[in-house]
C-alpha cells in the first residue's frame, strides 16, 4: 500500500527566521556604528581640508587687499567679487570649496563660524573660523567671546569641534616691509622736494609725478593694507621736520604696530646751502676790492647777487663776516650764535 509523500517545506521555519533577526539584530549593532563612525570620520577629513583652504584663501586675501574680511563680509568674499580695491580673487581655485553657496559651510553643510580678531584662552590669531562637528553643537566659543582652543570635555557641546586659526605670519611681515619701502620713497622725495623747493610739500600727493619712482604708481601714498599714510609738516621747528606714517595692520593710530618715519630737512637743507655758500663766496673773493657793508643783502647787490642767495637751505637769511670775508649760514637750528652748525662751521658774522 503507497503512502503519499509529505510536502517538503520551502525558506525559513520559526526559529531560522528567529535566528536570522538574532543576527540581523547584532550585526546592525556592530556595523551601524562602525558605518556611522566611518560616515562622521570622513566628514571631519573633509571639513579639515576646507578649513586648511580657507585658510590659505584668506592670506592670499590679505596680500592682495590689505586686511581679512569682516565678519559682515564674512568668507563669500573669498569667491565673490565684492568690489574692494586689490581685490584679485577668487581664492579658492575650484570645486565644491570654491562655489559661493557652500564657501561657508562645512561638510556636513552646516554654515560655519567667522570671527575676526578673536579672544583666544591661549595664544592669538588673526581670525577662527569653526565648526560644530559632527554633533553640530558648537561649544568652544562664540563671536565675540573667549574661545577654548583645547576643546570640552567628551559628550559635551565643543567636544568634536573644529578649529581653524588663521596665522597671517609671513604675509603681514610682507605688508610691513612694502609699507617701510614706501616710507622711505617718499621721505626720500620730500628732502629733495625741501632741497630744490626750499619747504617740504604741503600735501603728499605734491609728490606724485617726478618726486617719487615710477615704479611706486598709483599705490605710493598708502601704506602696505591700502590705507593712506599720515602727514605733518613742523615748518616752525629748527630744521624744519616733517612726518609720514602708517596706522599698521589694525588700522588704529596709536597702537604697537604704528611705522612711523620722521623726515629731517638737516641734510637737504645742508646740500642747498653748501652749494649757495660756494657760489657766493667765490663771487665774493673775486672781488677783493669790493668794500662790504656788514649787511648781506645790500653786499649781495653790489655783488650782483641781487634776487638770489638770500636765504640758506633753512629759510634764514645769510649773513657776513666782514672782518674775514666770508658769507655765512646759520645752519639747520637758524641761530648764528651756535656756531657748532653753522656753516662754515665755527663761524660767526661780526658783531653788530
Amino acid at each position: 500500500m503507497k503512502h503519499a509523500a509529505t510536502p517538503r517545506r520551502s525558506g525559513f521555519g520559526l526559529m531560522g527566521l528567529v535566528v536570522l533577526l538574532a543576527v540581523m539584530a547584532i550585526l546592525a549593532g556592530t556595523v551601524g556604528p562602525l558605518l556611522f563612525r566611518e560616515y562622521v570620520a570622513a566628514r571631519e577629513t573633509e571639513t579639515r581640508v576646507h578649513l586648511e583652504r580657507l585658510d590659505e584663501a584668506l592670506v592670499g586675501f590679505y596680500r592682495d587687499v590689505g586686511r581679512l574680511p569682516d565678519e559682515a563680509e564674512g568668507l563669500a568674499v573669498l569667491v565673490t567679487d565684492p568690489g574692494l580695491g586689490g581685490w584679485r580673487g577668487p581664492y579658492l581655485d575650484g570645486g565644491r570649496d570654491a562655489a559661493a553657496t557652500v564657501v561657508a559651510l562645512d561638510a556636513w553643510n552646516r554654515p560655519l563660524v567667522y570671527d575676526l580678531a578673536p579672544l583666544l584662552d591661549t595664544g592669538q590669531a588673526a581670525a577662527l573660523i569653526a565648526s560644530g562637528g559632527g554633533d553640530h553643537r558648537l561649544g568652544a566659543g562664540t563671536v565675540g567671546g573667549l574661545w577654548t582652543t583645547a576643546g570640552t570635555a567628551p559628550g559635551t557641546p565643543g567636544h568634536d569641534d573644529l578649529l581653524m586659526l588663521v596665522d597671517l605670519g609671513s604675509a603681514a611681515l610682507g605688508l610691513e616691509a612694502v609699507t617701510r619701502e614706501r616710507l622711505e620713497a617718499i621721505s626720500a622725495a620730500a628732502q629733495e622736494h625741501f632741497r630744490l623747493q626750499g619747504a617740504f610739500p604741503v600735501a603728499l600727493a605734491d609728490l606724485h609725478g617726478a618726486w617719487l619712482p615710477p615704479s611706486f604708481g598709483a599705490d605710493a601714498l598708502v601704506d602696505g593694507w591700502g590705507v593712506p599714510f599720515s602727514y605733518t609738516v613742523d615748518a616752525l621747528a629748527r630744521p624744519p621736520v616733517a612726518t609720514v606714517g602708517s596706522r599698521g595692520a589694525d588700522g588704529l593710530p596709536g597702537t604697537a604696530d604704528d611705522q612711523q618715519l620722521g623726515i629731517s630737512s638737516a641734510a637737504a637743507g645742508r646740500r642747498t646751502t653748501s652749494q649757495e655758500l660756494a657760489s657766493a663766496q667765490s663771487r665774493l673773493d673775486a672781488q677783493p676790492s669790493l668794500d662790504l657793508e656788514g649787511v648781506w643783502d645790500l653786499d649781495r647787490a653790489n655783488l650782483g647777487l641781487d634776487g638770489i642767495l638770500a636765504a640758506d637751505g633753512w629759510g634764514t637769511p645769510y649773513a657776513i663776516r666782514v672782518s674775514t670775508r666770508t658769507v655765512v649760514s646759520a645752519g639747520p637750528d637758524g641761530n648764528f650764535m651756535t656756531a657748532a652748525d653753522n656753516l662754515p662751521p665755527g663761524v660767526v658774522p661780526d658783531a653788530p
